[in-house]
């Protein structure tokens, strides 16, 4: 697969922009476009080369069996670490071994260093107990403070539920406002093409959280990944304590956060601040903004 024609367009509304590129597909010839797209405030950040690009379509090469090819030049610590990825995920999936990447490393100076952190956020348990761990007072002062929570419209929440992710967006917001956080939306129509074809739960779903998070490269020198598994049940994963530190660049560094904690520590954390548990989201059942409180993940949130 090629992956060409990075651009940055004009987003579905004025305050918005669309980072594009279209993929064209060795198996058919077929194209399509992918894009993400977030706040227009953010222009001057956005990365324009073919970082984030290859970290979303790993996965997705690895599924198909084609070669990756990306026109855009990459950031030459994460082409290291996508031919480890591959490394680990044929070890996992013996079916899926390692394909070509074909990528230039940039060679434009890559020396200065953003500050932000950014931390991927659902609202989830887990993701609530990162943003305790860095920037509640259980923190020792050792640990960075989060500057950004990253929430994405398409991930769990479909691109075509726009009035459930109208409602989510402003309460996390508040959650960021009162953890001393910014809030960082970001669409993409990823689970909406071909790219679906990964498997989400083994494979994927980490990839999408990279490609979003790498976009904004130049503004964060770190990016915190929650941990869904305590290390002591550790399964292949498309989200692993093995996998996310291999998606880091020269600039951004990717943190598998939180899994010293088991899930019931992390309940009881949560249950101790009042605006982690007034905010708290774990459903995944109707793939909305609220909580049904029947399915197995409301369940076990509700009980500990």
């Amino acid at each position: 697969m090629l992956l060409h024609d990075v651009d940055i367009i004009e987003g579905s509304r004025p305050d918005r922009l669309r980072i594009q590129a279209r993929v064209r597909y060795d198996a058919d010839g077929q194209e399509e476009p992918l894009w993400f797209e977030l706040p227009a405030t953010l222009e001057a950040e956005v990365s324009r080369d073919g970082t984030p690009w290859l970290a979303a379509l790993l996965p997705l090469a690895a599924t198909l069996q084609e070669p990756l090819r990306v026109e855009a030049p990459v950031d030459g610590v994460l082409l290291e670490g996508c031919h480890r990825l591959l490394e680990v995920w044929s070890a996992w999936f013996p079916h899926l071994p390692p394909v070509a990447i074909e990528a230039t490393p940039l060679t434009s100076d890559r020396a200065s260093r953003p500050a932000g952190t950014g931390l991927f956020f659902s609202g989830g348990v887990d993701s609530f107990f990162s943003l305790l761990r860095h920037n509640g007072p259980q923190n020792p002062g050792t640990r960075p403070r989060v500057t950004d929570l990253v929430l994405i419209h398409g991930m769990d929440i479909p691109l075509s539920n726009e009035e459930a992710f109208a409602r989510l967006r402003p309460r996390m917001e508040t959650v960021a406002g009162q953890f001393g956080a910014g809030l960082v939306d970001i669409a993409t129509n990823l689970r909406e093409t071909r790219w679906r074809r990964a498997d989400w739960g083994q494979l994927s779903h980490g990839a999408l959280l990279m490609g979003a998070g790498l976009l904004l490269e130049s503004r964060y020198a770190r990016l915190l990944v929650a941990s869904s598994a305590a290390y002591s049940r550790l399964q292949p994963c498309g989200s692993h304590p093995i996998t996310d530190p291999l998606f880091s660049t020269s600039r951004t560094r990717v943190w598998h956060d939180g899994a010293a904690a088991d899930r019931p520590d992390k309940i009881q954390a949560i249950a101790a601040d009042p605006t982690a548990l007034k905010y708290l989201r774990v459903c995944w059942l109707g793939r909305s903004d609220t909580n049904c409180g029947c399915c197995p993940k409301c369940v076990l949130a509700m009980v500990g």
